[in-house]
């Protein structure tokens, strides 16, 4: 479990970077919201992206209030009806990890200036709602 949590944070720092780095190359904007936008177009044109062998990013969404950009992803190996019984725990680590990067990754600073909150959806792959998760920055 902790090999595929590993491959999965992996993955999400991969998806931040290229985030970040659309974000580095266009030009400075005061209007936050619209700038994620095309953050979120941009991530949409490399969708679907296969994350690790059971998790791939289907596609992205911005929100505005509050600021939010949504990952939805789809568990590939995954049944609703076939869960393990620790998934809160799961999604707890998975949680933590996400929250640890935005606060701390070097990578994550524009999303911390900008305020933006970062919601995880999961499906499974009959499409069926699993759970999500969002995480803030904690600093700014």
């Amino acid at each position: 479990m902790k090999d595929k949590l590993g491959t999965i944070h992996l993955g999400l720092r991969l998806c931040f970077m290229l985030l970040i780095a659309a974000l580095a190359t266009g030009c400075v904007k005061d209007d936050y919201f619209t700038e994620l936008q095309e953050m979120s177009v941009q991530m949409d044109k490399m969708c679907p992206m296969v994350i690790d062998g059971g998790t791939r990013l289907d596609s992205t969404s911005a929100k505005e209030a509050p600021l939010t950009l949504v990952y939805y992803y789809t568990a590939t190996t995954a049944s609703k009806d076939a869960l393990p019984e620790n998934i809160e725990e799961v999604k707890a680590q998975l949680k933590k990890q996400a929250q640890d990067n935005l606060d701390n990754a070097s990578t994550m600073e524009a999303f911390r200036k900008m305020d933006v909150a970062l919601t995880y959806d999961y499906r499974d792959k009959n499409g069926e709602y699993l759970f999500n998760y969002t995480v803030a920055p904690t600093k700014k």
